[in-house]
């Protein structure tokens, strides 16, 4: 059976191959959605659901498929507009599968069960931990948002918002607090053998401390962090075990969240124009034009049809692959202080934003980070072309099994911490650029360490006689 699936994920792999390059667009785009799904199903059977490998297929297919699919069947007019060879995109998204593809069929997936995780504190006070983060996050959301003008700035939108926090000296990383709240709320609740009403109460808590950060997050409609939150949850729930079943409760959450945050990207541009005119009546008449605005519940006309718009304008506009790597050094330099850069006054523009302000320039004037996106795929044709998108998404997918096969060998909370808390590259990978990347893994990293360094101090400070004999008992 296992042989079979490799011999058919090739043999559509190359079949689709051909056909785009004698344009047979519809036929290429078929067998590519066909081998994809066999490869899918291949990495859930050896990986499970709630891996790295099985999360990022699923954003690559969202962002790969949603916008082409639209397009082939009459629609997407952006591509219309431009006159855009659709086949040019599908071809890099099939050298990306095939980049995949050899990774992941022909590493060995030695299957170990994972050994109960030497923590090294008691799992109770996982909670309390989660707790903190989600006080400390929203006290921290409030400071940024009282040093960039409070509601003044806030009721001018998501972009101009980001672009003032940003913009501070030392802003403070309440959200990547959360992130890590989240993380071990999740933990708490694996590690607790309570009941689903029991949980469903220290969840509401949680989310009472973290209410203040939460309700910013939705108001300006930042839907990339509440995915970055769903899905940090769903793994460290789930850390330690293997799921290789979708069950029906995980779909309705799925559909649900997906509906809600389809939403949320229809309205969140009106949440802060009514307040801000202190009006209802706009948002009164969007909710009104509603069922005429249906499209949004297709992933294409969301932030998933941004790659292949991306790929478009470079493609149609420039198509020269001559950065050679440059903008994945460039990236390197992110998370580094300018201080530290030698003989550097200011860092190098980093590529979205280069590519930013030559493709669409009036992006710039709503915010100093605002923009389209970007896009892995077209990272990696610009810098060496269309076999670069194969080797890069190969060395990436390698990373990601290399990390999961660590998950069952390290017993050490900083690894599952940093593993955990990197769950989101899964999905924001595929719409930035390799500098964004860099820069989470760092901050997070750095953040690891200091709670898990914090956390066995005061653990070490609580224990008692009573804490101390259950521990020895544990160990025996």
């Amino acid at each position: 059976m296992k042989k079979n699936y490799i011999v058919f994920i090739f043999i559509t792999l190359f079949a689709s191959i051909i056909t785009f390059e004698f344009n047979l667009v519809g036929t290429g785009l078929t067998l590519s959605i066909i081998s994809f799904a066999l490869l899918l199903s291949f990495t859930k059977n050896q990986y499970g659901i709630n891996s790295y490998l099985f999360l990022f297929l699923v954003f690559f297919a969202l962002y790969g498929f949603s916008a082409p699919v639209t397009f082939v069947l009459g629609d997407f007019v952006f591509m219309k507009i431009t006159n855009f060879p659709i086949q040019a995109f599908l071809l890099q998204q099939v050298y990306a599968m095939l980049g995949m593809s050899l990774i992941i069929v022909f590493t060995k997936n030695t299957n170990l069960e994972l050994r109960n995780i030497g923590f090294g504190f008691i799992e109770h006070n996982f909670y309390k931990i989660a707790i903190y983060l989600a006080f400390f996050s929203s006290v921290l959301e409030l400071i940024n948002f009282l040093r960039v003008g409070n509601f003044q700035t806030l009721f001018l939108g998501k972009a101009v918002y980001q672009s003032k926090v940003s913009s501070l000296l030392f802003t403070l990383p309440s959200k990547v607090l959360l992130e890590m709240g989240v993380l071990f709320l999740g933990l708490s609740l694996n590690k607790l053998n309570l009941r689903k009403n029991n949980k469903i109460k220290l969840i509401f808590r949680f989310v009472l401390y973290a209410a203040p950060i939460l309700s910013l997050i939705i108001f300006l409609g930042q839907r990339g962090t509440l995915i970055s939150i769903g899905l940090i949850f769903f793994m460290s729930y789930t850390y330690g075990v293997t799921l290789k079943k979708i069950k029906k409760s995980i779909i309705l959450l799925i559909v649900g969240g997906y509906v809600l945050l389809t939403a949320l990207f229809f309205f969140r541009s009106f949440f802060s124009a009514s307040a801000r005119m202190d009006s209802t009546s706009i948002l009164k008449s969007r909710i009104e034009s509603i069922s005429e605005n249906l499209l949004y519940f297709n992933p294409a006309y969301t932030e998933f049809g941004a790659t292949m718009a991306n790929f478009a304008m470079y493609y149609k506009y420039d198509n020269n692959c001559d950065y050679y790597g440059s903008t994945y050094l460039k990236g390197l330099l992110l998370p580094i202080p300018t201080f530290m850069i030698p003989f550097v006054d200011q860092k190098p523009k980093q590529i979205t934003y280069e590519f930013r302000d030559r493709f669409f320039p009036q992006e710039a004037d709503r915010g100093r980070i605002a923009g389209t996106g970007f896009s892995s795929i077209l990272e990696a044709y610009m810098n060496f072309g269309k076999y670069g998108v194969l080797w890069m998404y190969a060395i990436f997918i390698f990373i990601l099994i290399r990390l999961e096969k660590l998950k069952y060998r390290i017993n050490s909370l900083s690894f599952v911490i940093l593993f955990l808390a990197m769950t989101p590259i899964t999905q924001s990978f595929h719409r930035s650029a390799f500098g964004g990347t860099i820069a989470e893994f760092s901050i997070k990293f750095i953040l690891s360490i200091i709670i898990v360094y914090f956390s066995k101090v005061k653990i070490k400070f609580l224990l008692n006689d009573r804490i101390k004999s259950f521990l020895s008992k544990k160990a025996i």
